[in-house]
Parts: structure tokens; sequence; C-alpha cells
């Protein structure tokens, strides 16, 4: 009998924070707040576990990130990346993701 391959383990995002690594994704950012809870929903709506995190920048002043889960290594949250990307493309969006340090929201 043959034996089936093992499966590689998905990366999986996650929005259970204190328990994952230090880095996440971030897909996009807004200069108000409105318009990034927005965007989130609609990935959310598309299955992407999104989430807002305020930044004060200098001479720009607040914006509103938008990211994605929370990983352990660049390489499982590129792998993620991916994953979304298909995810929002079958929801009618087009995506790009950038990996970053993990700020909580």
């Amino acid at each position: 009998t043959e034996t089936p391959a093992a499966e590689e383990p998905q990366p999986t995002a996650s929005n259970e924070f204190g328990t994952l690594g230090g880095l996440t994704l971030q897909s996009a950012a807004f200069p108000d707040e409105a318009g990034a809870n927005g965007f989130s929903e609609k990935l959310i709506r598309a299955g992407i576990p999104a989430y807002v995190v305020p930044a004060d920048l200098p001479r720009k002043g607040r914006w509103f990130r938008v990211r994605v889960g929370r990983f352990t290594n660049a390489d499982d949250a590129k792998k993620y990346a991916t994953q979304s990307r298909a995810r929002a493309k079958a929801a009618g969006m087009d995506l790009d993701f950038m990996v970053v340090e993990y700020g909580k929201p």
C-alpha cells in the first residue's frame, strides 16, 4: 500500500493577539478612519481577517493602516498573502500586501 504524502501545513492568520509572532501584513492605509474601516470590512467579507491600526506620522498626521493577521515569520506571512490575494480576487478586489512589524490594534 502507498502511504499518502504528508501535506505541508498552510500558514494561517490570526487575530488572537498576544499568542503569535511579531509580524503582520499591511494592505492599505487611509487618512480617515471611516475609509480604513470600510476597506477592512470588505476584506473580512472576503474571508480575510483584517483590522485597523492608527498611526501618527510626522508631517502627515494620523493615518489608519489596514492589516491582516499575525505571523511568526516572513515566509508564513508571504504565503498567507498569496492565499489572501486569491480570496480577494474571487471577491473582485485586487490587493497587495507588505510584511510589517505587528502593532497592536
